[in-house]
C-alpha cells in the first residue's frame, strides 16, 4: 500500500504502522507519552487496530480524520444492504472504538461523498474516552480540507485538552488523601461544531485557573517551548520542528 512493499491485506496494513511506532520508540527514541497517533480514512481502521493491540498508555492521543464504521457499512450505504451482507466485516471500527479510552479528536467534512460525516458522529458517540471532541467541516470533502481552519486549530485546540488533563493529573497525585477532591473530566469536552475557534483555547489564554503557571511542566508533553501559547501561528509545523528538527 502506498510506498510499502508486499500486498496490501487488512493484516499487512496493520502491521505497518506497528513498524513505525517500533521505529519511533526505538530508533528515535520518543517516549511513548509523547506518540499521538494521526489516521486519515483508511489509516484510522488501521489505527484502531493497532490499539487493541498495545496496553493500555501505549500513546497520548488518538487523531481519527474522516473515519469509517465498517468495510461492511461502506458497502451499504453505496450498494444497499444486501451487497454489504456478502462482504466479511473488515476492519469494524464501530467495535475497535468502543474499547478506546485515550484522549481523540475526531474531524470529518460534511460534504464528503466518500464516506458520509455521520459514521465519524456515530464513533464519537460510541467512543468511552472521558476527553473526546468532534470537529465538523462545513466545507471539506473526503480529500480536501482547509489546512487552518479545519486541522491545525482543532488540533491545537485537541493539544490543549491534554495539557488540562496532564496538569489535573498532576494536582491529582499531589493531593493528600485528605485534601479537596477534583472534579472528573467531562466525558465530552466539545461538541459537534464548524466554527475552529474553540472557547477552550480562550478560556487558556485567559489563564483560567492556575493552568498558565503550569505550561512549562506540561510543554514537555510535545515538546514545545515556553511562550508557544501566545504564538498560535503555524503550532502544528512548531510541535512538528520542536521534535524533529527544522
Amino acid at each position: 500500500y502506498g510506498l510499502a512493499a508486499g500486498t496490501p491485506t487488512e493484516s499487512s496494513l496493520n502491521a505497518s504502522l506497528r513498524v513505525v511506532v517500533w521505529w519511533l520508540l526505538n530508533d528515535m527514541k520518543i517516549a511513548s507519552q509523547r506518540l499521538i497517533l494521526w489516521g486519515y480514512s483508511l489509516g484510522c481502521a488501521v489505527t484502531l487496530a493497532y490499539l487493541q493491540q498495545v496496553p493500555e498508555g501505549a500513546v497520548r492521543g488518538v487523531v481519527l480524520q474522516s473515519p469509517f464504521l465498517s468495510v461492511k457499512d461502506m458497502v451499504r450505504d453505496f450498494l444497499g444492504p444486501a451487497p454489504g451482507n456478502l462482504i466479511p466485516n473488515m476492519w469494524n471500527n464501530k467495535a475497535a472504538i468502543e474499547t478506546v479510552h485515550y484522549p481523540t479528536l475526531f474531524i470529518h467534512g460534511k460534504k464528503d461523498d466518500l464516506i458520509p460525516y455521520q459514521h465519524s458522529k456515530i464513533l464519537h458517540r460510541s467512543c468511552p474516552s472521558q476527553i473526546k471532541t468532534f470537529y465538523l467541516s462545513t466545507n471539506a470533502t473526503h480529500t480536501c480540507f482547509h489546512w487552518k481552519q479545519d486541522i491545525t486549530k482543532p488540533f491545537q485546540n485537541f493539544l490543549v485538552l491534554l495539557m488540562r488533563e496532564t496538569v489535573r493529573n498532576k494536582r491529582k497525585s499531589a493531593t493528600k488523601e485528605d485534601g479537596p477532591q477534583l472534579q472528573p473530566a467531562s466525558s465530552e469536552s466539545e461538541e459537534e461544531s464548524s466554527d475552529p475557534d474553540s472557547p477552550v483555547l480562550d478560556q487558556l489564554n485567559k489563564g483560567e485557573g492556575a493552568l498558565m503557571c503550569e505550561w512549562d511542566a506540561v510543554g514537555e508533553l510535545v515538546g514545545v517551548k515556553k511562550g508557544l501559547i501566545e504564538q498560535q501561528k503555524c503550532w502544528v509545523v512548531k510541535v512538528w520542528e520542536s521534535i524533529f528538527g527544522p
